[in-house]
């Protein structure tokens, strides 16, 4: 099954978002990119695939003209060789490293979420936007933009990965789907019933309350030598009296 296909079959599935944007959609690994560490790089790639390539650079320096010129690898062994006192060289030697991670093999299936639904507040991701990272080419720390601006608009995420498009994966990603709204569904449940019993515990515990505090109200003209109230129950008598008298006295 082609890419177009297939995607046709996708968003006739998870139908559109509020951007009018298919909320189900097919991209190829190799194709897609992603912002981080101040760069574009492939947004799945390969872990610990990373292509490390490194380069040297060389240029000569006329000490008594200061010019600067490049040269190639043999040049530059030939100066190192070579002194004349009248006209001093210097061989200067520059190397670059670069790092480039490797993209997967394959498709992805990506799912479309709101921004309202990312795991994150736009303060909180601006907070942890920027920071310290270790650059292997520069050899040392440096400051960069590590995830880049938040996604107002909101943001595709990886949902399924697949070798080939086929009516098996399509199959896949429907099933897939399905468990996950009603598993969403299922704590949606769940919640409720939880947040309707603590709601309910709420009401019957300040009922209690209200009526103890009638009873107490009620009773308080009436309170006689010999009786105590503890929390609005005159059930307990003072250790001074015997059966609402009081020790050693009379009625």
């Amino acid at each position: 099954m082609d890419v177009r296909e297939f995607q046709q079959k996708l968003t006739e599935l998870g139908g559109l978002n509020q951007r009018g944007e298919p909320n189900l959609r097919v991209v190829r690994c190799d194709q897609e990119l992603t912002f981080a560490y101040g760069r574009m790089i492939p947004k799945y790639f390969v872990p610990g695939g990373a292509k490390k390539t490194e380069l040297r650079s060389f240029r000569i320096r006329e000490i008594n003209t200061n010019n600067l010129r490049d040269c190639t690898f043999e040049e530059a062994e030939a100066a190192w060789h070579k002194y004349e006192p009248e006209n001093p060289l210097v061989v200067e030697v520059s190397r670059t490293v670069m790092i480039e991670p490797r993209a997967r093999e394959g498709y992805f299936i990506e799912q479309y979420i709101p921004p309202e639904k990312i795991k994150d507040t736009p303060e909180g991701w601006e907070a942890q936007r920027f920071g310290l990272w270790y650059d292997e080419a520069k050899a040392k720390m440096v400051w960069v933009d590590k995830i880049g601006p938040f996604p107002r608009g909101g943001r595709y995420e990886g949902f399924l990965e697949a070798a080939e498009l086929t009516d098996a994966v399509f199959e896949q990603v429907g099933h897939a789907l399905s468990a996950r709204n009603g598993w969403k569904q299922t704590v949606s449940d769940e919640i409720m019933a939880r947040d309707m019993f603590r709601e309910a515990e709420a009401r019957e515990e300040k009922a209690i309350a209200e009526t103890t505090e009638k009873v107490v109200d009620d009773l308080r003209p009436h309170i006689f030598r010999g009786i105590y109230m503890s929390q609005g129950n005159p059930e307990k008598m003072n250790k001074r009296t015997k059966h609402g008298r009081a020790s050693g006295g009379t009625s």
